[in-house]
C-alpha cells in the first residue's frame, strides 16, 4: 500500500489535517490511529480550551487564527491561512 500523505494520530488535529487535505484535492491520504476509535486519546481527555498567551509573534498570530477558525469566523480573521 502507498499513500501521498500518512498522518499519525486520529485526534482532532490529525482528522482535521486529513479533512483539509481532502478539501484541497489530495485524496491518497492514510490516517493511522492506535486506539479502536478516533479521538479517544488526548483529544477525548482534554478540558477544551485555547491558549492565549505566547512569547513569540508567530505563536500569537497562530493562536489568533485558530480562535477565529474554531469560532467559525475565518472570514473575519486577521489574515488568510496559507497552507
Amino acid at each position: 500500500m502507498t499513500a501521498d500523505v500518512v498522518i499519525i494520530g486520529g485526534g482532532c488535529i490529525g482528522a482535521s489535517v486529513a479533512w483539509h487535505l481532502a478539501q484541497r484535492g489530495l485524496t491518497n491520504v492514510v490516517l493511522l490511529e492506535r486506539e479502536s476509535q478516533l479521538g479517544t486519546a488526548s483529544t477525548g481527555r482534554n478540558a477544551g480550551g485555547v491558549r492565549h498567551q505566547f512569547s513569540t509573534e508567530a505563536n500569537i498570530r497562530l493562536s489568533m487564527e485558530s480562535i477565529a477558525l474554531l469560532s467559525g469566523n475565518l472570514e473575519k480573521s486577521a489574515s488568510k491561512i496559507c497552507l
